[in-house]
């Protein structure tokens, strides 16, 4: 029977990727990190061969990490092109280390910019927070069970730092999402059809998680000015493009934490201002449809509108 082919979707909590890593601040970097785990079936019934963590080894080494998955919407925007303001680390140097469950292990080098930030989500790490991997890969149907045994050429990979691993009870086991069913199965609903379906369920995920950080840092006794600001960021109630939009003013050295809340507010209530009022058409003639009278309008950066551009935005609590 012919190789089938499925979006690979592994998330693995946090604690046991990191287990038996060793953290150098200094340098920035995460010793003996896990990626992959082999032989070992999931809650959805997938497992990874042996072959696979094999196979692993040269593909995913200076694999990308980036924080968070990709948007459907950001991804066609830049055709296919991930954000470098969303660039975390590189995995350097993977093994693999042997045995009935086979390990795919490497060291992650951190960017200096999100580097205090990662180091102190990785100390204590939050519930639910994981690495994700994103790639597509061969699979075969085994007694049940989804048998990955090889990735696909020439698509785009990372494995990722999210705040919502996976769904599972216990996130020790690895999880897959995307294709390879016919019947719908909730264990692979994305987020995207999550977000369309149920709204208000994805906005109480996202204020249980960005609540956890904050609590495991606050337990932690961790200071970080970084942390705090994007937790006050993530805890906004804005759309994903307005924060993306003011995230680089904020997250400078020179802006204070207060000075970043205030910029936050100012956004929210301008994010408010360009939202659509009404639902509204205007009637379609000389043979034009019928089209929206207002549309929802994220600032951009780089772009001259209404809106104050990143130094209005920092100059203005600086008086």
């Amino acid at each position: 029977m012919k190789e089938k082919l499925m979006d690979l979707g592994e998330s693995m909590d946090l604690s046991e990727s990191l287990g038996g890593a060793k953290i150098d601040e200094a340098a920035g970097v995460i010793h003996d990190v896990v990626l992959m785990t082999g032989n070992v079936i999931s809650e959805n019934k997938t497992k990874y061969s042996a072959k696979a963590v094999q196979e692993g080894l040269t593909r995913y080494e200076g694999a990308k990490m980036y924080l968070d998955h990709p948007r459907t919407d950001e991804l066609k925007e830049r055709r296919g092109n991930r954000s470098i303001r969303d660039l975390a680390g590189v995995f350097r140097n993977l093994h693999v280390e042997e045995g009935p469950t086979p390990r795919l292990r490497g060291n992650l080098h951190l960017m200096e910019s999100v580097k205090n930030i990662v180091i102190s989500i990785a100390k204590n790490p939050p519930k639910h927070t994981g690495l994700s991997l994103r790639d597509r890969g061969f699979y075969r149907q085994e007694k049940g069970v989804t048998l990955v045994e090889g990735f696909e050429e020439g698509v785009d990979y990372s494995v990722d730092l999210v705040t919502r691993a996976s769904l599972n009870k216990s996130l020790f086991e690895s999880t897959q999402e995307g294709g390879g069913e016919e019947t719908m199965d909730l264990t692979k609903l994305t987020i995207e059809e999550l977000k369309e379906g149920r709204k208000d369920l994805v906005e109480s995920i996202q204020k249980e998680a960005t609540s956890a950080i904050s609590k495991q840092l606050e337990e932690a006794g961790v200071k970080s000015l970084e942390a705090s600001k994007l937790v006050a960021l993530a805890e906004s109630g804005m759309p994903v493009e307005f924060k993306d939009s003011i995230r680089p003013a904020i997250m400078k050295a020179e802006v204070t934490l207060e000075e970043a809340k205030k910029i936050i507010l100012l956004q929210e209530s301008l994010a408010t201002k360009f939202s659509v009022k009404s639902e509204e058409k205007k009637p379609a003639g000389n043979g034009e449809p019928a089209v929206k009278a207002g549309s929802a309008r994220p600032i951009e950066e780089g772009k001259k509108q209404d809106a104050p551009d990143e130094a209005a935005f920092v100059s203005a609590f600086k008086r």
